[in-house]
């Protein structure tokens, strides 16, 4: 064979596999070569049009949702080497960094510290919740649940419910009421894009 001909098959033959890579939809950004801890990472594989496999390098679940995409789930906090098969062909080989700083906590309005007047709380309103996350699943607010704590950690006000994450107006008036040292405690109803709820909390503000 002649040199010139072996030199434009392997270059042929590294194209080809310099376009196949590997997403992870469910980050915010895909191109981040992370996995997220303890969730379901949506992979995609492009770049070729042949049937693959993906195969964890430390025995990471991996379960082939069709059309080329996989769901895995990082029970390991080790790096993990991701290879894409088709048949027993090597196609790619890709190291995932695991991302264990998933973190949501509950403010008021705009009050990032967890103190507040009672005329600070009153005048933001409500509640917000700020997610620290690699991943791409938004979050909204079903409700939350208030118990009110008085200076002397006496219960003046327990579990009430509202939904939205607006303050109701039962709420408001027992706000009104505490004094300083008192403190909110918040448990709040989160909904995902699953369409499932999970409870968060609970968060405490404190009254000065």
């Amino acid at each position: 064979m002649k040199p010139s001909l072996v030199y434009i098959i392997l270059l042929f033959s590294l194209k080809i596999y310099a376009q196949v890579s590997i997403k992870n939809t469910s980050l915010i950004k895909p191109d981040t070569n992370v996995l997220a801890y303890g969730s379901e990472n949506i992979l995609v594989v492009s770049g070729t049009s042949a049937k693959v496999d993906l195969v964890s390098r430390v025995g990471n679940a991996v379960t082939p949702t069709g059309s080329n995409q996989f769901a895995i789930r990082a029970r390991n906090l080790n790096p993990d080497t991701l290879s894409v098969l088709s048949g027993k062909k090597l196609l790619l080989k890709k190291t995932f960094l695991i991302d264990t700083t998933f973190s949501i906590k509950v403010h008021v309005g705009n009050i990032t510290n967890d103190t507040a007047t009672v005329g600070e709380i009153l005048a933001n309103g409500g509640i917000k919740i700020v997610v620290n996350s690699l991943r791409n699943k938004p979050l909204s607010i079903v409700g939350f649940y208030t118990t009110f704590i008085g200076p002397a950690s006496d219960t003046l006000a327990k579990l009430i419910q509202h939904n939205g994450n607006l303050f109701s107006s039962e709420q408001q008036t027992v706000i009104r009421g505490l004094t300083k040292n008192s403190k909110i405690m918040i448990d709040v109803v989160l909904r995902g894009s699953d369409s499932r709820d999970r409870a968060v909390g609970p968060y405490f503000i404190f009254v000065k």
